[in-house]
C-alpha cells in the first residue's frame, strides 16, 4: 500500500488536530523545502527516519528494448535516503526479512 498526499494529510490532521487546510499547507510547505535543499546539493535529515541526500548515477550505455539498438543514458541526480539504524532495525522487526 502507498501512501498519498491526502492520506498524509488526514493522518497529520488526525494528530495534530488541525484543519485539513493547515495539514494540507504544512506538508506542501515541508515538501517545497525539501525539494529547495536537495537542489541546493544540502542533505536534509530526519531525525529517526534518516538522512535524505542527492546521489550522482554515471552514465551508462544500455539497450533499446524495442529496437535493440545501443543507447547511452545520461548521467543524473536522484534522491536517497539513508535510514538510520533504528529504521532499520524496526522495519527487520515489523516485516521480518
Amino acid at each position: 500500500m502507498t501512501l498519498n498526499k491526502k492520506q498524509l494529510c488526514d493522518r497529520f490532521r488526525e494528530i495534530a488536530e488541525c484543519t485539513h487546510a493547515d495539514a494540507n499547507f504544512v506538508v506542501d510547505v515541508l515538501s517545497n523545502i525539501i525539494i529547495e535543499e536537495l537542489s541546493r546539493d544540502n542533505k536534509v535529515m530526519f531525525g529517526k527516519l534518516g538522512t535524505l541526500s542527492i546521489q550522482y548515477r554515471k552514465e551508462r550505455n544500455a539497450f533499446n528494448p524495442s529496437t535493440k539498438k545501443p543507447m547511452v543514458i545520461p548521467a543524473r541526480p536522484c534522491a536517497k535516503l539513508k535510514q538510520t539504524k533504528m529504521m532499520k532495525n524496526l522495519l527487520i522487526e515489523k516485516l521480518g526479512k
